[in-house]
């Protein structure tokens, strides 16, 4: 039987493939069609076996599967369209931010255009959002990230091109400054997981924040109070970090000599609406006045800037050379270490850099002259060789004090940097 087996497998060409199934009483060689056709019958065999209640399950089994794509696509629909209701408010609601930021820049233009064609006495007044943060001058560039929710709910709320209104604290009073400055977000960038919707409070912001002009809150002269932002720990429900907040806040009092030469609230109605209501992560915003300081300016005071924009170039000479912080008797907060000769930063990178964003010196007008100065010598971010100034030049009231404030600044930090005295 095994040769007659031999014999067979011999006779057959290689193309004609085949399965040998031995069994104990005959040898059987199956072609591929054979095998393919017995295989067949086979099942169909077992189907008659199974009987009609299999093809019942099966097509049960169908119904199901229809029911459960059908399902899906609904449950996708809905979603898809979820989605485009969101992705439609979220347009609503950057078609408002976009309208709300322009509607501020076409005002403060105009106002602009109303100074440089000679208006006498030209007048801007316009309600804006308030936040304490830091006592930036007009053109100086804030760059940072915070992590805090309600100023990144803040500023996604005010949106990319917002404006608000900066003030500063002064620190001996412990009472808010009533001038200080329009600023324009000009660069945010969310850091996230997931989607950041406007119940979605993202990670973290990355920010960069613009001074614009300078402006003062309208309100009482003596005493006044206002609903502003401030970091307070009293904001964090566990009371443990300093946290943004906004609620009632103390403003500096008007100097005697200038009360009754200001805007007070009989100058502007205020929106009568009650704030009574209003959790610590909702703001409000107020009426503030833009200042257009050269209608107080009564004198050519072109011998002052001169003899100050001598000492500006020196501290800039001294300020920017490395060299100049070898010398350990040098203030400055950002060496590395206190007995460190290197910064922490490379000076002459910095003071260039600001010095772009500040543009030319504006030596032909002394009030925006004072301020291009006063934000040189107090860089951002930080060099920390000089005292701070720009608190008090935002909250002078006349150009003399402004001119006195910056020449003793700028005098004391060159004999800073010459090692002469230290801060």
């Amino acid at each position: 039987m095994k040769l007659k087996a031999l014999l067979l497998l011999g006779a057959l060409t290689p193309s004609s493939c085949f399965l040998v199934h031995l069994s104990k009483s005959q040898l059987r060689l199956l072609t591929p069609f054979q095998k393919r056709e017995n295989h067949v019958l086979s099942n169909g065999a077992n189907d008659n076996e199974a009987g009609d209640g299999q093809e019942e399950n099966k097509n049960f089994d169908l119904s199901a599967l229809n029911s459960r794509i059908q399902e899906l696509k609904n449950k996708e629909d809905a979603e898809d369209e979820a989605k485009s209701t969101e992705s439609l408010a979220a347009l609503s609601q950057r078609i408002k931010e976009i309208s709300r930021s322009q509607s501020v820049k076409e005002k403060l233009d105009q106002f602009q255009m109303d100074i440089d064609s000679g208006v006498q006495n030209p007048s801007l007044i316009m309600d804006l959002p308030v936040i304490c943060f830091d006592a930036l001058l007009p053109m100086q560039r804030l760059e940072a990230r915070t992590q805090d929710p309600t100023f990144m709910l803040f500023m996604q709320k005010i949106g990319l091109g917002g404006y608000f209104m900066m003030v500063s604290l002064d620190f001996k009073s412990r009472k808010i400054r009533r001038n200080g400055c329009i600023c324009k977000i000009e660069y945010m960038d969310t850091v996230s997981k997931g989607d950041v919707s406007e119940e979605k409070i993202p990670t973290a912001v990355d920010f960069v924040i613009v001074g614009v002009k300078r402006c003062r809150l309208i309100g009482d002269q003596i005493g006044m109070k206002k609903r502003i932002g401030r970091w307070r720990r009293s904001y964090d429900p566990d009371g443990e970090e300093v946290v943004l907040g906004f609620g009632e806040e103390r403003f500096l009092d008007v100097p005697q000599e200038h009360l009754g030469s200001l805007r007070t609230n009989d100058f502007y109605q205020e929106e009568s609406a009650s704030t009574s209501q209003k959790t610590s992560a909702e703001w409000d915003s107020h009426p503030i006045d833009v200042l257009h300081e050269s209608s107080l300016i009564d004198h050519n005071w072109t011998e002052d800037i001169t003899r100050i924009d001598g000492l500006v170039d020196e501290w800039y000479r001294l300020a920017s050379d490395p060299k100049t912080y070898e010398n350990l008797g040098v203030t400055a907060m950002t060496r590395v270490r206190k007995d460190a000769p290197i910064l922490s930063v490379k000076p002459e990178n910095l003071l260039r850099r600001v010095l772009k964003d500040l543009g030319p010196k504006p030596l032909e007008n002394v009030y925006d002259y004072v301020f291009w100065a006063a934000a040189l010598i107090n860089p951002l971010p930080p060099l920390g060789v000089s005292f701070e100034i720009r608190g008090k030049m935002l909250e002078c009231y006349d150009i003399e004090e402004q001119l006195q404030i910056l020449e003793r600044g700028v005098k004391r930090s060159i004999r800073n940097l010459t090692g002469e005295q230290p801060l």
